[in-house]
């Protein structure tokens, strides 16, 4: 019998996370795989992206109902996170408990996991995001934790400095995201998955999350930063926002700009098709996380907008904006002249042997 590792889901960016990783156990004696799907995974509003999971060749051990497609109070979607998660999980056989990154789902399943006595696996911890109200979610699970894989130099420090985490139980393995980009890039899928209207290198991808801890006004730049685009001669391929409070103001500008023949909205990727979708942009606008993550592995710019992402550690690739449309003009403009061609990569994020080194540190800790 191999170590049951259960993997908690909530949303595309955290599958896309832990796709390889799930793949590469399931095709391994050594561990069992259970795989509990839940959060914005399940709202329509959001493209039901559990489908894609159903396509792939993982199994879904158990769908987990959190919220409803209204947008309720914070407190509302914790409490239900919690009770059902317990439900769930209370009566699951799972030697430890996989949690990605910061979001509420995370965070509940980790108190959920604490008081049923599970040992946390926290991957992405030690990271600081200012801007967001993540940020205190990823340091109570780090606190939770037993076993820490974290995605850079940086993140390792910081976990190592709190005094409840045991410095040795901290593992700085890098992203499994850039495994899984590497996979990707071996065989690129076509853009016409997308949408065959977009221009190869002819389009911007936006994607905006509302900035939970600062008084930005995400909403109010989108119409103009769209129609700034445009007038450089691009398209615009925009995705809709997670659903963190004040998101509707965020989703409101982007169904206003659609009325254009050259801004396609597709609510929510995938994880093959965000990739394809990186792959063949002109570049990468907003303050989404792989715009600093995942994105320079393309080879591609991202202009962050804004505080979301302040404290994080970022490539040369990405350039920090603040949220006023003079700032966004200016540095549009400014990468036009230089036709867009990044800095080197600088692989902060680590090398493609993410899931690798995260097996083989879990098999060593059980083995302990």
């Amino acid at each position: 019998m191999g170590i049951k590792v259960g993997f908690i889901t909530g949303a595309r960016s955290e599958f896309g996370v832990m796709k390889q990783l799930i793949l590469s156990m399931l095709s391994d004696s050594e561990f069992e795989v259970k795989l509990y799907v839940t959060g914005m995974h399940l709202l329509k509003k959001y493209g039901s992206t559990y489908k894609e999971i159903e396509r792939t060749i993982i199994p879904i051990t158990k769908k987990i109902h959190a919220y409803d497609e209204k947008d309720n109070l914070k407190i509302i979607d914790f409490t239900n996170i919690v009770n059902n998660l317990f439900l769930v999980l209370q009566s699951e056989d799972i030697d430890v408990l996989y949690i990605v990154g910061d979001r509420i789902e995370a965070y509940g399943a980790a108190l959920v996991a604490h008081f049923l006595n599970i040992p946390i696996a926290h991957y992405a911890g030690g990271q600081i995001t200012e801007g967001a109200i993540d940020n205190i979610y990823r340091y109570n699970i780090s606190n939770l934790a037993s076993i820490h894989f974290v995605t850079s130099k940086f993140a390792a420090e910081n976990l190592s400095k709190i005094p409840t985490i045991n410095s040795s139980n901290v593992h700085l393995v890098g992203s499994t995201a850039i495994d899984s980009i590497y996979k990707f890039l071996e065989n690129p899928i076509d853009l016409k998955s997308i949408d065959e209207r977009l221009i190869p290198n002819g389009y911007a991808l936006m994607t905006f999350h509302p900035a939970t801890k600062s008084n930005e006004s995400i909403g109010s730049i989108i119409i103009p930063c769209v129609q700034e685009i445009l007038d450089l001669g691009k398209q615009v391929l925009i995705t809709y926002p997670n659903n963190d409070n004040g998101n509707s103001e965020i989703i409101d500008a982007i169904e206003q700009c659609t009325n254009d023949d050259n801004v396609f909205l597709i609510k929510n990727l995938g994880v093959e098709n965000y990739y394809c979708a990186v792959y063949n942009s002109s570049f990468v606008i907003g303050n989404s996380s792989s715009g600093i993550i995942e994105v320079p592995y393309f080879s591609k710019y991202t202009i962050n907008i804004g505080d979301r992402q302040k404290g994080r550690l970022k490539p040369r690739s990405v350039i920090d904006v603040p949220c006023s449309m003079d700032k966004i003009k200016n540095t549009l403009n400014s990468l036009t002249l230089i036709n867009w061609i990044p800095p080197k990569q600088e692989y902060l994020y680590g090398t493609g042997d993410s899931i690798k080194k995260i097996k083989d540190l879990l098999l060593e800790y059980f083995k302990r």
